[in-house]
C-alpha cells in the first residue's frame, strides 16, 4: 500500500495495505493472506494459501471427473437410456429384474400341475452366442462356464466391452444369471471401451427349442445409474466333443453356431 505525505505517495511496509508511517508501526492494515503480528508488521499467512489450493485443486479433479463420466458414453447410447429411464419413472414400471432364483422357480409355479422337465446335464465348459443392442447384433466371444449340480453357474470371459465374471442359476429349461463387468479392462480387441463402466448386465432365457444343443434365448436388462437398456441374447455350448444327450449322443466339433 502507499500513503499521502507532502504530496507525494510513499509506500508502507512490505505487506501493508494501510498505514500511517512507512515503517513497521505505522501499519494499520494487511493485504489479504497476510497476517499482522504483535510488532505491526504483515506475515505472509502460507499455510492458508495452501489449504485454499489444496481445495480449489481438488473442486477443479471433482469437476473434471463429473463431467468425463458424462461424456464418457456415446451421446445416443446415454441419451436412449436416459429416456428409458425417465419413461419407466413415470410409468412406474418395475425397473430391476426378478432375483435368479425367483426366475427359475416361477418356470414351475407358471406350468401348474405340469412343470417342464428340468435341466439337469448343464455342460461346463466353453460357451458362446451373441447379443443384440439397438438392432445390432454383437457376437460373443467364447467364454467358460461352470455349472453345478446344484443349479448354481459361475464363469468369466471378455467381449467387445470388456472382462467380466458370471454369477447365477439355472433349472426348469431356464438360465439366469448376472455379468458383472470389471470397470476400465480392456475388450476383446485390448482397447478401454467407452461404454465398460464396471455395470452389471442381468440375463433371462429358457430353452430355445426341446433340447440344450438349441441353447438359451432370452433377454439381457441394464438398470444402473449410466441408463436403462435392454435386448436380446442367445447362447449354447461349445466345447468341442460335447453331445447333446436329446441328439442322440453324437458329439459335436464345437463348431456350432445359429442366426436369428
Amino acid at each position: 500500500g502507499y500513503m499521502l505525505r507532502s504530496g507525494e505517495c510513499d509506500a508502507c511496509a512490505a505487506g501493508c495495505r494501510k498505514c500511517t508511517s512507512t515503517d513497521v508501526s505505522g501499519c494499520v492494515q494487511c493485504f489479504t493472506f497476510y497476517q499482522m503480528q504483535a510488532d505491526n508488521s504483515c506475515a505472509y499467512r502460507w499455510k492458508l494459501v495452501l489449504l485454499l489450493s489444496v481445495v480449489a485443486v481438488g473442486c477443479v479433479l471433482s469437476v473434471m471427473n463429473c463431467l468425463c463420466r458424462q461424456v464418457s458414453l456415446s451421446p445416443h447410447f446415454q441419451q436412449a437410456g436416459v429416456r428409458r429411464r425417465l419413461s419407466r419413472a413415470l410409468s412406474g414400471t418395475q425397473r430391476q429384474p426378478s432375483s435368479h432364483l425367483d426366475y427359475i422357480n416361477r418356470a414351475d409355479a407358471d406350468a401348474g400341475a405340469n412343470p417342464p422337465e428340468r435341466v439337469i446335464a448343464m455342460p461346463s465348459g466353453m460357451w458362446r452366442g451373441y447379443y443384440t443392442f439397438s438392432s445390432t447384433r454383437h457376437d460373443v466371444c467364447d467364454f467358460n462356464l461352470v455349472c453345478s449340480e446344484d443349479g448354481a453357474i459361475s464363469g468369466e470371459g471378455v467381449d467387445d466391452v470388456g472382462q467380466y465374471s458370471i454369477s447365477g442359476r439355472y433349472g426348469s429349461a431356464r438360465i439366469a444369471f448376472t455379468k458383472q463387468y470389471a470397470g476400465r479392462s480392456r475388450n476383446s480387441a485390448g482397447v478401454i471401451h467407452y461404454g465398460n463402466q464396471g455395470h452389471a448386465v442381468e440375463y433371462r432365457g429358457e430353452l430355445a427349442g426341446t433340447s440344450l444343443g438349441g441353447g438359451f434365448r432370452g433377454s439381457w436388462s441394464i438398470r444402473s445409474t449410466i441408463g436403462d437398456y435392454d435386448g436380446l441374447f442367445h447362447l449354447w455350448p461349445a466345447m468341442e466333443g460335447w453331445a447333446d444327450p436329446a441328439a442322440g449322443g453324437e458329439a459335436d466339433d464345437g463348431g456350432q453356431t445359429f442366426e436369428g
